[in-house]
């Protein structure tokens, strides 16, 4: 079985093979199984995923971006799914007025079936 570390090392590995990789530029989502923990920017992802040894991901997605892009590109990705480990005040506002969206269309949807159970 795969552990945290060993991933961890497969990403980076040793010094010499962390000097050979291709320093990207980007987002990264940091997964455990199915569930998406973190979203995260970088000029260098695959060292940024290395300092994150204190999540218990999986696995990982990265999507290349220029730097222009990936503040607007990662805040898109925290706004649309609410990673775990993406917690701020700003998100959770964004989050309890999605939740509130939600609800009152749900009431809207009841109100209408109830007027077409009327209009039997």
């Amino acid at each position: 079985m795969t552990t945290h570390q060993d991933l961890i090392d497969r990403v980076v590995g040793n010094a010499n093979t962390f000097m050979r990789m291709p320093i990207i530029c980007g987002v990264y989502i940091l997964y455990n199984h199915d569930q998406m923990l973190y979203v995260g920017k970088s000029k260098n992802v695959h060292r940024r995923i290395q300092e994150h040894q204190d999540k218990p991901f999986t696995h990982f997605k990265i999507i290349e971006c220029s730097d222009e892009d990936y503040s607007a590109l990662e805040r898109l990705l925290i706004e649309s799914y609410f990673p775990s480990f993406n917690k701020d005040s700003e998100t959770e506002r964004v989050y309890e007025k999605k939740c509130a969206i939600d609800d009152l269309l749900g009431r809207i949807l009841q109100i209408k079936i109830s007027l077409e159970d009327i209009a039997k």
